[in-house]
């Protein structure tokens, strides 16, 4: 019987991908209007900042947006161009913030699972400040018992971060769901005999053990929870 559901933030409840895509050309634009900077030149120190954020992040624990504008800003520098490392994390902030969404049918699912005396987390590998800012965003702070997030824990989703839920909540877990887009990392509650559903469109991946592709379709995975799950 399923008791509780767990959910990741990030292109599960709120939508993240938007911003980014969108964020390259506000930002090079932005360094245009203020700082003079040509837009090539933006372009081009900007790709080498997200592969460079990109490969430091798969070897530790980083804030993205720190070390983006820390980087960026030195580039920049080297370039020609003195803007701040401050002046960068203040707009890409401003700029997430305003473009953030709540994903559909995340409030209508999660009104329904609240009703049907089901238990909800958070289990993230956000920082606090961020997920203040996705429940502030999304008004859904209300619908959740606790959130277990890997800014508070000291470590993430792929290491201990599941373990740390379960020795808390002392919870079966396989009366537990993990719902979240990220095969990997959302994945990785499989190895704590936690069911994963994945939300994606994408047929490339078979590590879960059910797939919607949006949140309202969780519906069904609650009528055929009891009977895929093993006891």
């Amino acid at each position: 019987m399923l008791k509780a559901v767990l959910f990741d933030l990030g292109d599960t409840l709120v939508d993240v991908s938007t911003w980014k895509k969108k964020f390259p050309r506000a930002i090079v634009n932005f360094l245009f209007s203020s700082y003079n900077v040509p837009k090539n030149i933006a372009r081009e120190k900007l790709k080498i900042t997200l592969e460079e954020v990109e490969k430091i992040s798969k070897t530790k624990e980083i804030d993205k947006i720190e070390e983006a504008a820390r980087i960026y800003s030195l580039l920049l520098k080297e370039a020609g161009y003195s803007v701040e490392k401050r002046s960068i994390v203040k707009f890409t902030l401003e700029f997430r913030n305003k473009n953030l969404r709540v994903l559909p049918y995340a409030k209508e699912i999660l009104n329904f699972l609240r009703k049907r005396g089901i238990k909800l987390y958070i289990v993230s590998d956000a920082k606090k400040d961020r997920l203040r800012k996705f429940l502030e965003i999304s008004k859904t702070k209300q619908f959740f018992i606790k959130s277990f997030i890997s800014g508070e824990e000291g470590t993430r989703k792929k290491e201990k971060l599941f373990e740390i839920f379960l020795n808390s909540t002392k919870l079966n877990p396989k009366e537990c769901l993990m719902v979240g887009n990220d095969p990997e990392s959302d994945g990785a509650a499989l190895r704590y005999w936690i069911p994963f559903c994945l939300v994606s469109k994408d047929n490339n991946t078979k590590n879960y053990t059910f797939k919607i592709s949006n949140l309202r379709e969780l519906k069904k995975v609650l009528e055929v929870f009891d009977k895929s799950v093993e006891p």
